[in-house]
């Protein structure tokens, strides 16, 4: 299977969860790839070693699979949580934005929160999980707005030098958010690419610009010696 097949799912720094990871991908029959990240700085130098960054990476259509594998290996048991565990303190309201929006907690938290709105008698059925889990990803697929500040930005360092706008015009055209199913989406409307786009292409007019200059004004001053 080609490596551009897979997207970076999860990091991970402790090469036990690592293990029970790819070991639970290899019972379901999930096709993974691991990559060791190594830290720029030398681990030895500041006395870790075990610093190294490991990328679990995925097919994007099995991450809705692998999400309902880790799930269903959550064991929660309210008993055995601290009085004072916070989600304990959750009002059901609360307890609900947890579940909307699973992408901004953990699983635990996410299965906890179902249980305790089950012990509370709101039980919360599949077949209303899955419309919330698809309003929630028509939500997050909503692309961020015209960034006027940006955009102004973007022009003027353009036209002042080039280097800057370039880079502001290419997060403009490129930048992307990764929704909760693992597709990435533009995080920026089509007006706000187009925008970038002008400005990357004045940016590296006036880098051009800059350089031809530069290289006369040396020229000059040779000739003139």
């Amino acid at each position: 299977m080609s490596e551009n097949n897979f997207e970076e799912y999860k990091t991970f720094t402790n090469h036990t969860e690592v293990k029970e990871f790819t070991e639970l991908m290899d019972q379901n029959h999930i096709e993974y790839k691991v990559h060791k990240i190594t830290p720029v700085l030398d681990p030895a130098f500041a006395g870790n070693t075990q610093n190294d960054n490991i990328v679990i990476k995925i097919k994007p259509s099995d991450v809705e699979q692998v999400e309902q594998i880790l799930l269903n290996e959550v064991d929660v048991n309210v008993e055995d949580l601290a009085p004072d565990y916070y989600l304990l303190l959750f009002t059901d309201d609360e307890l609900m934005d947890v579940v909307v929006k699973k992408d901004e907690w953990n699983d635990f938290d996410y299965v906890l929160a179902q249980k305790l709105l089950k012990e509370r008698g709101k039980e919360i059925t599949p077949e209303v999980l899955e419309m919330i889990r698809r309003q929630r990803i028509s939500e997050l697929s909503k692309q961020n707005p015209y960034p006027g500040h940006w955009i102004i930005a973007g022009y003027v360092f353009s036209i002042l030098g080039g280097l800057i706008g370039v880079f502001i015009g290419l997060m403009l055209i490129w930048d992307t958010k990764k929704l909760p199913g693992g597709a990435k989406i533009y995080a920026y409307d089509s007006k706000a690419r187009r925008h970038g786009k002008m400005i990357l292409a004045v940016g590296l007019i006036m880098l051009i610009l800059t350089i031809i200059f530069d290289k006369l004004e040396e020229f000059e001053l040779i000739f003139n010696r």
